[in-house]
């Protein structure tokens, strides 16, 4: 079986190559299997390509049937460099794509082989997950707060994580992420769960990867947190007019590779314009977050049920608060791209 890996990276200078360091460790790379890995700098303007050559011929060994590659493109943006690893660098013959951040590290080193042994071993599912766990530099009372809400998310059912998972190649060959878009997992989640927009919801298709892990660098001061959930309504606003547009396309016979490819090609900058010009159809999303930290609590412990409650309270304030800045922005049209 031959697998590719892609690691997608942008302004990564200071952090890459712990996690280059880090990957290194999987034992999928002496497994016997045939491996790609792709190391894709997009659009820096530091030297994260320099730092990631140099640390990949230094964490990396020379072995049969494994090729490396550090590729630097211009082009910012991680649509279009996610678009370029899955139809243009990753081999024809893969049959499993890994996409991963160059931000995050591992502890185990099993990880990544018992997502592809998991989602091969399971013929329904496109995409496997692993957990994504939040490593915080000091124990502040804003990170015991994104601690407990990131806990209770992850109980819940598999979600697509932007930061690391495994695909059968098959199904991402049939997906062109529009450019410029601010939530890209948003978006791969509802291509595959529905196989591209023709059919209902089906979320058999993304599964989860039991005891296996990474961690990434949170959030821990109010700003950055406060620009962060803005970001992610500004995107998922943007989805919800994008998917409306695409469905209403499909639904006439086109095809939501078709649509993406033409619409990528005629203008870069056509999801945000056309979102833009279309922010009354999605003006209840932002408030749609307020009510996710209570819907969470179905999947709290009963023993934890106060204290996670009192943190569900909380982010749902927090989020009101951040719902009222961005719906306030759309109204006006000044949205924050």
């Amino acid at each position: 079986m031959r697998i590719s890996i892609g690691m997608l990276a942008h302004n990564e200078e200071h952090g890459i190559d712990a996690s280059l360091a880090s990957l290194a460790t999987q034992d999928l790379f002496h497994k016997g299997f045939a491996l790609d890995f792709f190391c894709i700098v997009n659009g820096s303007s530091n030297r994260t390509a320099a730092v990631a050559k140099d640390s990949c011929s230094r964490h990396f060994k020379a072995q049969e049937e494994f090729s490396l590659h550090v590729i630097d493109i211009p082009r910012p943006g991680k649509s279009a460099a996610w678009n370029d690893f899955v139809h243009k660098f990753a081999p024809p013959d893969a049959q499993i794509l890994v996409l991963i951040d160059a931000d995050i590290l591992f502890d185990r080193a099993d990880c990544l082989r018992r997502m592809v042994e998991t989602l091969v071993q399971d013929p329904e599912a496109a995409v496997c997950v692993d957990l994504p766990l939040k490593r915080f530099s000091r124990q502040t009372a804003v990170a015991k707060l994104s601690s407990s809400a990131g806990s209770l998310a992850n109980r819940g059912a598999a979600k697509i994580c932007g930061q690391l998972y495994c695909a059968k190649a098959d199904v991402l060959r049939g997906i062109l992420l529009p450019i410029g878009l601010m939530v890209e997992d948003g978006f791969l989640r509802a291509s595959i769960t529905t196989d591209n927009f023709t059919q209902s919801e089906n979320e058999a298709r993304v599964i989860r990867a039991e005891g296996t892990f990474h961690f990434f660098d949170a959030f821990t001061k109010p700003l950055e947190l406060f620009t962060h959930e803005r970001r992610i309504m500004y995107g998922t606003a943007a989805n919800a007019v994008l998917f409306g547009y695409l469905r209403k396309r499909i639904s006439l016979g086109e095809t939501l590779f078709q649509i993406v490819k033409e619409q990528n090609e005629l203008n870069p900058e056509w999801v945000k314009e056309m979102t833009q010009k279309d922010w009354f159809h999605a003006l209840h999303v932002p408030f749609s977050f307020v009510v996710v930290p209570f819907r969470q609590l179905r999947n709290s412990p009963l023993n934890a049920l106060p204290r996670n409650f009192a943190a569900a309270f909380v982010r749902a304030t927090f989020s009101a608060l951040v719902a009222l800045f961005v719906t306030a922005d759309m109204v006006r049209g000044r949205a924050k791209w």
